[in-house]
């Protein structure tokens, strides 16, 4: 690679993340990690995460309860639980979550989206947290 082509994309790269994570964080800054499924939500809007989510209930109906969704969500797989409101550890045990739900096959097809368990709950959370 040029050394021009590396410093136009390098620089390309250092203003583009931090505007991504600016307009992730300003977007969905409301709604608490545990209901916003990270990835989706960078392509999708309230009215899809909020059908995906009541779809996934539908299916799932043993779920239906926005405690027992936070439960499964926010433990690890030794069963440890992490708070809620500790926002970085709960963004990277989900991320955890997801990408094992992906190697193990965990996954769903919903509305037609191919979901993650993980990600469908997280819908599901942010659908019955629309509903209040």
């Amino acid at each position: 690679m040029k050394r021009k082509t590396f410093i136009i994309s390098a620089s390309a790269v250092a203003v583009g993340v931090p505007a991504a994570y600016y307009f992730f964080k300003n977007k969905w800054g409301k709604y608490p990690p545990v209901s916003i499924p990270e990835m989706l939500s960078s392509f999708c809007g309230e009215d899809i995460l909020q059908e995906i989510g009541e779809d996934y209930l539908k299916q799932v109906p043993t779920e239906a309860d926005k405690k027992v969704l936070k439960e499964i969500l926010l433990a690890d797989n030794t069963g440890k639980k992490i708070k809620e409101s500790d926002d970085e550890a709960v963004a990277g045990l989900i991320g955890k979550k997801v990408l094992t739900d992906f190697e193990k096959s965990k996954l769903v097809i919903v509305k037609g989206w191919i979901l993650s368990v993980t990600e469908a709950r997280q819908c599901a959370v942010f659908s019955l947290n629309r509903k209040k």
